[in-house]
């Protein structure tokens, strides 16, 4: 019984030697690929692809950022209108959506009341130019989801306006930021957080 046990355990232990160096392989190959093929750096990764933002804000962060959404201006060939479906004062763009709209300050103002200055941008060329420091603090990293889960959220309304006709006020969109925000930082609590990043913490639950 004793034999075999030894048995079980030394091939277990050389099976997880030979995951370990697969993986190493693995990671040193994918280096060399991309060193040689040149990829380029992407500055807004660290921005985008963080555990404190929700999966579907990544995804529509990073369209946003690569100016990929189907607004109207870029379907203004098969649409009859171009005006914008939330407040059908002016072309439907990147830039009027997540900057200019008269909704979107309203909006952002309202967001801003609890969370804190966001520095939103003035044009689109600032909002996809953003980017998260290397080694950003906690504060920093909350703004950030923060951020996403605004944009997200425009353009979420935004397609309520057009599919459902309906236009949810700015408030009440702000709040279900501040709960959706709130749930997915708590969920990643540090209980070993001290100093600032402690007070952060306690801040979030107060939401």
């Amino acid at each position: 019984m004793c034999t075999t046990q030894a048995k079980v355990s030394e091939m277990m232990a050389t099976c997880q030697a030979e995951c370990e160096e697969s993986t190493f392989q693995l990671r040193a190959w994918l280096r060399f690929y991309i060193e040689l093929i040149g990829a380029a750096n992407i500055d807004y990764a660290a921005t985008v692809w963080h555990n404190f933002i929700i999966p579907k804000h990544r995804f529509i962060f990073l369209k946003i950022i690569n100016e990929q959404l189907l607004n109207r201006d870029h379907l203004s060939r098969i649409l009859t209108s171009d005006l914008c479906v939330v407040c059908e004062n002016a072309l439907e763009s990147h830039n009027h959506l997540f900057v200019d709209s008269i909704y979107t300050r309203k909006f952002v103002d309202s967001v801003e009341n609890w969370a804190g200055c966001l520095s939103w941008p003035k044009c689109f060329r600032e909002l996809q130019e953003r980017k998260c420091p290397a080694k950003p603090d906690l504060d920093e990293l909350v703004l950030n989801a923060i951020y996403s889960a605004t944009l997200y959220k425009l353009w979420r309304n935004r397609n309520n306006c057009l599919f459902n006709v309906i236009c949810h006020s700015a408030s009440f969109l702000s709040k279900e930021i501040k709960c959706m925000v709130k749930a997915r930082v708590v969920g990643f609590h540090c209980i070993n957080a001290k100093g600032k990043d402690s007070y952060i913490w306690r801040v979030v639950n107060s939401w």
